[in-house]
């Protein structure tokens, strides 16, 4: 995407609906040379696409090159197809 990347959407299908509590996300890219040349993202959205399009904004560290975070929603979404998408 162009320019900071902010806004930029993410779409995740599941083949039943499920109960989403939390996810893995490893923040930025996994290389010494580009990681400090490019963003990462700061804080994301998560909306269950379904009739009652739930959705929660977390909080994502910086933690740097080969370190996976455990995400843990403040509400459980569900649903069987989410967006994650970029809010700063």
């Amino acid at each position: 995407s162009k320019g900071a990347g902010i806004g930029t959407k993410l779409t995740i299908l599941f083949n039943k609906q499920i109960c989403l509590k939390q996810f893995y996300i490893q923040n930025g890219i996994n290389h010494k040379k580009y990681y400090w040349l490019n963003n990462r993202v700061k804080k994301i959205r998560i909306t269950a696409l379904n009739n009652t399009k739930q959705s929660t904004i977390v909080l994502v560290k910086d933690t740097g090159i080969n370190n996976i975070q455990n995400i843990t929603l403040p509400k459980k979404l569900i649903g069987s197809k989410f967006q994650i998408e970029t809010a700063a």
